[in-house]
C-alpha cells in the first residue's frame, strides 16, 4: 500500500496518508498503517521460503494459519512508522477483521468491497492477488506451462482491446490465418486496421527474472539477439502473405505494419532500421509505444 512505486512531492503524499490514516483510527480503530502491516503479515506466512506457495499457481489462493496475538503484536512492533505513529496488537487485530469477507456488512443491493480473506476458525484462506513480497522472489520462481499460457492469453486480449480505439478490428485477438489446403500460416495475437494499414502484433509476455533486472550481460544480449529473431521471423511471415495470400488479409488493406509487442521496454542492441519505427521506438515496443507512433502516423 506505501511501498510500490516512487512517488512525486513524497513528504505531500506522506502528509495525505497520516490524515487519511487518522481519520480511519478515530471511525473503525485501526489506519491504513494497520492494514498494511496485515497483509505484509500474511504475506510472510505465504511465502516462508521467500517464494509463492505452490497452490497460487493454479486459482490464486492459499490456506494459511491465521496469525496468533503474539504474531499481531509482532507484526505492528515492526511495521514501518512512516506515519509517525505506533502499531498495536489489537489495531492489527481490528484491520484484520475489517478486511475478512465474511463480516463484511455491505449490503447485497450494493457493489461489495473487495476483501482479500475469508476466516475459517484458526485458518484463513487468502487472495494471493494482495501478496506482498519482493520482485525478486517471484522472478526466481518457476511458473508452470498452464499458468504461462494463461497469463499470454490475457497480455494478448489486453493489446487487443488497447489498440480498439485506432480503427477497426476485423479480427479477434488470436485469429487464425490458413492456406487453401487448410494449413496453418500464423496466428495473430492482436490487431487493428487503419485505413488501408493491417497492424499485425505478436505479444511476447515471457515471464522476467532477476538475471534481466540486473542486467547480465549474457542473459539480456541472449534474449535481445531471440527477441529481435522472433520479429523478424513474424515480419517474414507477413512478407509471405501479402505476396502469396493477400486474399486473406481484410478487405481495403494495402500494407501490413507486423510488430512485436512486450509488457516492458527490451533492450535492442542492434540500430539496424528493419528493427526501428522511428529513432526512439523500436518494432519490439509496448503497447503504449506503439499506441503513440500509429497516432503519429495519423493525418
Amino acid at each position: 500500500m506505501f511501498r510500490s512505486g516512487t512517488v512525486a512531492h513524497l513528504s505531500e503524499r506522506t502528509a495525505h496518508l497520516s490524515a487519511l490514516d487518522d481519520d480511519l483510527l478515530e471511525k473503525h480503530g485501526f489506519g491504513a498503517a494497520d492494514l498494511d502491516a496485515v497483509l505484509e503479515c500474511l504475506s510472510k506466512r505465504m511465502a516462508a521460503d521467500g517464494k509463492p506457495p505452490s497452490t497460487l499457481e493454479h486459482h490464486g489462493f492459499a490456506i494459511i494459519d491465521a496469525p496468533t496475538d503474539d504474531d499481531l503484536a509482532q507484526a505492528a512492533a515492526s511495521a514501518d512508522e512512516s506515519l509517525g505513529r505506533t502499531l498495536t496488537a489489537d489495531s492489527l487485530d481490528a484491520a484484520l477483521r475489517f478486511l475478512d469477507a465474511g463480516i463484511d456488512p455491505t449490503p447485497l443491493s450494493q457493489p461489495p468491497l473487495q476483501r482479500p480473506l475469508r476466516r475459517m476458525g484458526s485458518r484463513i484462506l487468502y487472495d494471493g492477488a494482495h501478496l506482498q513480497t519482493s520482485p525478486a522472489a517471484l522472478w526466481g520462481s518457476d511458473v508452470s506451462k498452464p499458468v504461462q499460457q494463461r497469463l499470454e492469453k490475457g497480455f494478448e486480449a489486453l493489446v487487443h482491446a488497447e489498440i480498439t480505439p485506432l480503427g477497426t478490428q476485423p479480427w479477434n485477438s488470436g485469429k487464425h490465418l490458413k492456406r487453401p489446403d487448410g494449413t496453418e500460416i500464423t496466428d495473430v495475437d492482436a490487431s487493428v486496421q487503419i485505413g488501408n494499414l493491417l497492424v499485425a502484433v505478436d505479444c511476447y509476455g515471457s515471464t522476467w527474472n532477476a538475471a534481466l533486472d540486473e542486467g547480465t550481460f549474457n542473459i539480456t544480449r541472449n534474449r535481445a539477439e531471440w527477441i529481435i529473431g522472433k520479429l523478424r521471423e513474424w515480419r517474414t511471415q507477413w512478407d509471405d502473405i501479402v505476396t502469396n495470400y493477400a486474399d486473406l488479409l481484410p478487405e481495403g488493406v494495402a500494407e501490413v505494419l507486423a510488430v512485436v509487442v512486450t509488457p516492458g521496454a527490451e533492450w535492442i542492441e542492434s540500430l539496424d532500421a528493419d528493427l526501428w519505427l522511428e529513432p526512439t521506438v523500436p518494432r519490439i515496443c509496448t503497447v503504449e509505444e506503439l499506441i503513440g507512433h500509429l497516432r503519429g502516423r495519423q493525418p
